[in-house]
């Protein structure tokens, strides 16, 4: 037997041995109802780990140790990765239970939940709900689900701690360890249990007959509820048997707040658990549809602002990328029937701005002539472009009628040109000839009125 080695922080454990593992125990960690968690050290394996002993005021009491015994068989049998792994389980030399169990290094829901994005926390739910889904496969209810008793870990583990009041759903005389893991009996003294603020009416009332998988529904809702509005489903009062009364009859907390989230966590907040999501997996599949749904909406929402600049742009680009969002968020979601009308609107928006750029083709690729609105733009379009025609036509006719004119007058021009051409060659000619006569005349004269001057020719 190996002495337990404690540090000078671990006062409360010195003295006691823990059978005979090689544990070296250090800081706690944590406390809750029925123990407190220490972080550790396994020697042999020279790995971190945490211990989980039951607290010395319940060490003695048959009902505590068998509630905390049940923990940890319970725990250890649900292998999951969503599902705190234990290692062992034994009593100190003094009569403790203590178990082992993989340290946890992070902090509980209950601490991060507003410091996270709604799509983050909604992640964690979900992950939460497979620890659950697989929970119920094994016959099991957690019954106490709540932020408090999720650990998130450093690198976003998502990790279901605190089985201590897990109950199974096999009837007593089909119960076996192997099935039901030691998980407690639902009975009439055993089923008030849980934390009220998301307490079941049900489970408030008594009823174990109505205690099942949709009271762990419950509480995911109780859960999703939070999610939402920032506190639980449950007003608080300070006197406990109000508080209780309240839970029983189911009372929920008014909010504002509104949307598909509210009505997926109202309906798991049912009074009847035959009106909640019938599984896990149901209500998981609601809160991925609305996360479709969610992603759905913001491509409507950024389409709206592209039709927006569209409108004011004439831009052909900015058309197409409108539509294209609407056919997107359309097709993550056929049911937002925003979108469905939304394309409709801006591909008429775009045919119309063609059609008043001009681009006639364009405008009636885009229009449906089985829609009333769009078969009267078409009419127009088709009209207008009959006129195009028609002007195409007549310019065409009048181009070629000028360009005959213009060659007759070119051919007109061209023989002018000639005819006036040869006349002042001809005029020229004669005036050169009677300059010559001239000289000649201005010769004899000389002659003449001087005959003894020779002239020299």
């Amino acid at each position: 037997m190996v002495t337990l080695q404690t540090d000078s922080r671990t006062f409360s454990l010195s003295g006691e041995t823990l059978g005979d593992k090689d544990i070296l125990v250090g800081k706690m960690i944590g406390s809750g109802g029925m123990g407190d968690v220490y972080k550790a050290k396994q020697l042999s394996l020279h790995r971190d780990i945490a211990v989980k002993i039951i607290r010395r005021d319940m060490g003695r009491q048959e009902d505590a140790r068998a509630s905390f015994l049940r923990e940890a068989v319970v725990t250890g049998n649900l292998e999951h990765p969503n599902i705190v792994p234990i290692y062992d389980v034994a009593e100190t030399s003094n009569g403790h239970l203590y178990y082992l169990m993989k340290e946890i290094k992070g902090d509980s829901w209950e601490k991060v939940m507003k410091k996270k994005s709604l799509g983050e926390n909604l992640e964690i739910l979900l992950s939460v709900c497979d620890a659950i889904a697989y929970a119920h496969s094994k016959h099991v209810l957690h019954r106490d689900l709540k932020p408090g008793n999720v650990m998130i870990g450093e690198y976003g583990e998502v990790v279901v701690m605190d089985w201590g009041i897990a109950a199974t759903t096999k009837i007593a005389e089909h119960s076996t360890l192997e099935v039901a893991f030691r998980a407690e009996q639902l009975t009439a003294e055993s089923d008030l249990a849980g934390t009220l603020d998301y307490m079941s009416p049900e489970m408030a009332v008594g009823d174990p007959g109505k205690i099942g998988p949709e009271s762990d529904i419950y509480l995911l809702g109780g859960i999703l509820f939070c999610i939402v509005t920032g506190v639980p489903p449950h007003p608080y009062y300070a006197d406990m048997l109000q508080t209780i009364a309240a839970v029983s009859a189911n009372m929920i907390r008014s909010t504002d707040k509104k949307g598909e989230l509210v009505d997926i966590a109202l309906k798991a907040l049912e009074t009847d658990p035959s009106n909640r999501f019938s599984s896990v997996k149901e209500f998981q599949d609601a809160i991925r549809e609305h996360r479709t749904h969610s992603e759905s909406i913001s491509l409507f929402e950024i389409a709206l602002t592209d039709y927006g600049k569209a409108l004011e742009s004439n831009s052909y680009e900015d058309f197409s990328q409108s539509i294209f969002g609407f056919k997107e968020s359309l097709k993550l979601w056929p049911g937002n029937h925003k979108s469905c009308e939304m394309i409709d609107k801006a591909i008429f928006s775009y045919a119309e701005s063609s059609f008043n750029r001009g681009d006639f083709d364009l405008s009636l690729s885009l229009l449906d002539p089985d829609i009333p609105e769009h078969a009267a733009l078409a009419e127009r379009v088709a009209v207008a472009k009959l006129h195009r025609l028609a002007r195409k036509r007549r310019i065409k006719m009048l181009t070629r009628i000028s360009i005959v004119l213009a060659m007759a007058l070119v051919a007109i021009l061209s023989g002018s040109l000639a005819i006036i051409y040869a006349e002042r060659k001809e005029a020229i000619a004669a005036r050169d000839r009677a300059v010559k006569a001239e000289r000649k005349t201005s010769a004899l004269l000389a002659v003449i009125r001087n005959p003894e001057e020779k002239i020299y020719r």
